[in-house]
């Protein structure tokens, strides 16, 4: 059945007062508030970690609307005994690792943060001790740093510092040998501390010539 043959059936149900399963269950019976909860409860997670993949928001919306559109269709296949989170997750996180092998646009932090621009989006992996860089400088460092990461690399990423998810977790998610997994954590790991070492260099350097300090004399004793 199509989602654009789906009706609404039976006793009208508001969306916010049912549960995960019976929300699959509703839907599985062509009921639409049953995906009007899954939208209400995974879209906006769903998005912002698109987002980090493919380092666009529209790109990001359009995967999650997507991957919505494509469980509303095929729900009668569905195990209801299933987990719902882990099985969307692979959808979307799988669709925006396509899209991002392909993506070369950027996104700004301000754009992606809007609601919050003090908003830790990602636990940063390599603390660094430079105490010359704002929090809001070392977001954009993240950032630009997960942007040069390929796709898979981003994608275990996202789901272990912002899902919380462990090892087992994104190997199940993403269907993948647990060996794969952390394989390419530990490879994400080093790219993105040699990427963030870079920036904050390259932030410390700047921050020191505007206050008239040369690059050169850093760390030599005045005489």
């Amino acid at each position: 059945m199509g989602t654009s043959q789906m009706i609404q059936k039976g006793k009208k149900t508001h969306p916010m007062t049912l549960s995960e399963r019976q929300a699959i269950l509703v839907l599985k019976e062509g009921n639409l508030q049953g995906l009007k909860f899954l939208v209400h409860e995974y879209q906006l997670s769903a998005v912002r970690a698109a987002a980090i993949i493919v380092h666009d928001n529209t790109q990001a919306e359009d995967i999650v609307q997507n991957a919505f559109i494509k469980f509303a269709e095929r729900v009668e296949q569905f195990d209801i005994d299933c987990p719902f989170k882990p099985y969307f997750l692979r959808i979307v996180i799988n669709d925006a690792i396509k899209v991002g092998k392909k993506q070369t646009r950027f996104v700004s932090l301000e754009d992606y943060c809007q609601e919050d621009s003090n908003q830790t989006f990602l636990k940063d992996p390599t603390p660094t001790p430079e105490e010359l860089l704002s929090k809001k400088e070392t977001q954009v460092a993240v950032w630009e740093a997960l942007g040069k990461l390929q796709s898979k690399e981003r994608a275990v990423i996202v789901l272990q510092y912002y899902f919380d998810m462990s090892v087992q977790e994104i190997a199940e998610t993403l269907n993948e040998f647990v060996g794969t997994i952390k394989w390419r954590l530990f490879v994400a790991r080093k790219h993105l501390k040699h990427l963030l070492n870079q920036e904050m260099l390259e932030s410390a350097v700047l921050v020191n010539s505007d206050a008239g300090i040369p690059s050169g004399e850093r760390g030599k004793d005045e005489r």
